[in-house]
């Protein structure tokens, strides 16, 4: 999709991608962590730390497909993958963060809720429980961030490329299209 920039959308695009490599580096890392962590740890801990670990990671994913007031949103292109795997946990991923992680309160009936009742001497406590939506586990969730900063990286590169011609943003600008650029995104 060809679209035109100004100057300042530009700036707005190029803090976008690096906002977005910034975010898919973040869920990537935490994930690297949850794996090490797996091995490491008692089964019955492991709930503990897999839980925040997956709501950052999805939440951190997520946060470039989103409008921001400030940090604009990544191009649509973004959001189509050619993997089909990695399409469906992109998918998943957008849905468990505005249907589950981030947004609990507007579908929670989308999800199964248990309450339990355990009686431990003649005491009876009370525990819930909320069914996570399967986001394939977190290497496929890794995977899909080596995509997606990939992607960021080669767009970032040719519209560096774009502009190392000229030198000059303002000069550039007004050669190509009046006071804007108009650039192809195409992030594969």
């Amino acid at each position: 999709m060809k679209k035109t920039y100004n100057e300042r959308e530009l700036k707005k695009l190029f803090y976008c991608l690096a906002y977005a490599r910034y975010c898919f580096t973040a869920a990537r890392d935490a994930l690297e962590k949850l794996i090490s962590l797996l091995g490491t740890m008692p089964e019955e801990e492991l709930g503990k730390f897999f839980r925040p670990f997956m709501c950052y990671a999805c939440v951190s994913y997520v946060n470039p497909f989103t409008q921001g007031r400030l940090k604009g949103k990544l191009p649509e292109e973004f959001a189509s993958i050619p993997n089909e795997k990695l399409q469906k946990v992109h998918e998943l991923l957008l849905s468990a963060r505005h249907q589950f992680y981030a947004h609990t309160d507007a579908t929670l009936s989308h999800h199964k809720f248990t309450i339990r009742a355990v009686c431990e001497n003649g005491e009876v406590r009370y525990s819930t429980h909320i069914d996570v939506p399967n986001l394939y586990g977190p290497k496929n969730i890794i995977a899909l961030c080596d995509y997606q900063n990939k992607r960021v990286d080669k767009l970032v590169n040719r519209l560096m490329g774009f502009f190392v011609l000229s030198n000059n943003l303002e000069e550039r600008a007004i050669k190509a299209k009046g006071n804007a650029v108009e650039i192809e995104i195409k992030p594969d």
